[in-house]
């Protein structure tokens, strides 16, 4: 399902009509609506999804939300011009649509904005949404975005501030836009999506208080930096990179972005780690080969060692053709020179 069906003349069939998830329904008036008949949505996904929209003056009430066949549950949007469709995400849910502000009380199914220690569902199913966050106001303790969902972008001149962050996958931050995570940034496979990414891009500020925290789990997993970049991505700022591969067999984390083999990071003085390395001979921060990916300085840092076999891939491992550079500057000064501590080995092919 996606995008929107606008039905503008008459409507004939009679019985009742079947709504894809993610795909809307346009009509002009209440008569359109009742002719519809009973609907019903199918496929359905963890997510927000607009179900039925009057494009004229009419509204919807409560009395108008179709029957739920299983666990999905309706609401209004704030406008009460929709009819939408909640699955699979706990309270507090953003209702607000795809050019929605954060900050708004209507745009949340609690009705008001969710605060320092809410974990609030960011989710918009039927297109990709920039979002603003007017003021700041909104600030939870985290935000879990569906891997189902459309990509959300923080619009540019707007801020998010939460305290943790994990499996960001749809979340991305536009030039001018600032995002602070207090503690850990996570990315965690899990069975069934054992790719896992950071955050979709960044082309703006993420500044993460703690770790950008890599767990390799699940067999044949694999952590990114970023879905995408551009000619104007960012780096994830950071006090240090930490790689957990508690699961065995050749789990890597990778220094660059899914799309293609570039990254940049910026590594403070919580340096690169290894909190956990069940399989040390394959715990390592990877460079695909003919990559590019550069490693600059907020502070005094230290690559740690897992203490694998010297016959082993290194603690970074840079594949055929690719390039890490690691710059010393301080990144906000580059007048400021930093200290980096290679007690792990790199092997470069």
């Amino acid at each position: 399902g996606g995008g929107t069906v606008t039905l503008s003349g008459a409507i004939n069939y009679t019985g009742g009509t079947t709504i894809e998830a993610g795909t809307a329904v346009a009509v002009a008036n209440r008569a359109a609506f009742t002719n519809l008949g009973t609907i019903t949505v199918s496929n359905l996904k963890s997510g927000v999804f607009e179900v039925v929209r009057f494009t004229g003056s009419d509204t919807f009430t409560a009395s108008d939300f179709p029957t739920p066949a299983g666990e999905e549950r309706f609401v209004l949007s704030p406008d009460q011009k929709s009819i939408l469709c909640i699955y699979g995400c706990a309270d507090p849910v953003y209702i607000g649509g795809a050019n929605g502000d954060l900050a708004v009380a209507s745009n949340w199914t609690s009705g008001s904005v969710p605060d320092g220690n809410a974990n609030a569902t960011i989710t918009w199913n039927n297109s990709a949404a920039t979002l603003s966050n007017s003021g700041g106001a909104f600030s939870p303790f985290t935000i879990t975005i569906p891997d189902s969902s459309e990509v959300m972008t923080l619009a540019s001149g707007h801020v998010l501030h939460v305290n943790t962050l994990t499996n960001a996958t749809k979340l991305a931050i536009a030039s001018g836009a600032t995002l602070t995570v207090d503690n850990d940034l996570v990315a965690m496979p899990v069975d069934g999506a054992k790719t896992k990414v950071f955050l979709y891009s960044n082309e703006g500020t993420v500044l993460v208080g703690g770790k950008a925290r890599g767990y390799c789990r699940v067999s044949g997993s694999a952590v990114y930096q970023y879905e995408t970049v551009s000619a104007n991505s960012q780096p994830i700022q950071a006090d240090g990179i930490a790689y957990d591969n508690s699961g065995s067999g050749q789990l890597y984390m990778r220094l660059s972005a899914k799309s293609n083999k570039n990254g940049m990071w910026v590594v403070g003085s919580g340096g690169m780690t290894f909190p956990s390395n069940r399989n040390a001979n394959y715990s390592t921060f990877y460079l695909e080969s003919g990559g590019t990916a550069t490693i600059h300085s907020s502070a005094d840092w230290t690559l740690n060692n897992t203490g694998k076999a010297n016959s082993s891939h290194g603690d970074i491992w840079i594949n055929k053709n690719g390039t890490v550079t690691i710059d010393t500057s301080d990144y906000s000064d580059s007048t400021v020179p930093r200290t980096v501590t290679l007690n792990g080995r790199i092997f470069a092919e």
